[in-house]
């Protein structure tokens, strides 16, 4: 399965040999009081890909589904040098298509170069739901591990 950035501007602004990279989100969606919160936490696995695109072991969401280590979502990287961090057309296909197998909304981190910079969107089958509020990140040599936030005032599977 892949993240790429069809129809999108992909040849200005980028971070010089840089390359996209993708990582699976592991957690829990839980009701808190009047929203949603969610902790996920980061798989170890990284999945390197080119400039504008990256693949990863759809395998590996299904055996952690099936050993109930639920996911939550994906975080990806985006290696532009600046300017706002959005979703791109196939980001939002992608995202589509995994709520589809998985029955679930999911979460779609997606960060600058070295991840310095994130944002969160929500995504059902039916496609962006909307943007999530990033608590806080808890960042392990020098990689963010574990994120805690809200969801948008939604409803969520």
């Amino acid at each position: 399965m892949s993240f790429k950035k069809h129809g999108d501007s992909i040849e200005t602004n980028l971070v010089e040999n840089s390359m996209e990279k993708c990582y699976i989100l592991c957690g829990t969606i839980c009701p808190k009081n009047t929203h949603l919160q969610f902790m996920a936490f980061l798989q170890e696995e990284q999945f390197i890909g080119s400039i504008a695109e990256v693949d990863f072991d759809y395998r590996k969401v299904y055996a952690l589904e099936d050993s109930d280590t639920k996911v939550i979502g994906f975080l990806h990287s985006h290696p532009q040098k600046d300017g706002d961090i959005y979703f791109s057309q196939t980001d939002d296909r992608t995202m589509r298509s995994w709520c589809s197998c998985l029955g679930k909304d999911l979460l779609c981190f997606i960060g600058n170069d070295d991840f310095s910079i994130i944002e969160c969107f929500l995504f059902s089958k039916q496609g962006f739901k909307g943007i999530c509020n990033i608590k806080s990140t808890t960042v392990f040599n020098d990689l963010p591990k574990i994120f805690w936030g809200c969801l948008p005032s939604v409803n969520s599977k």
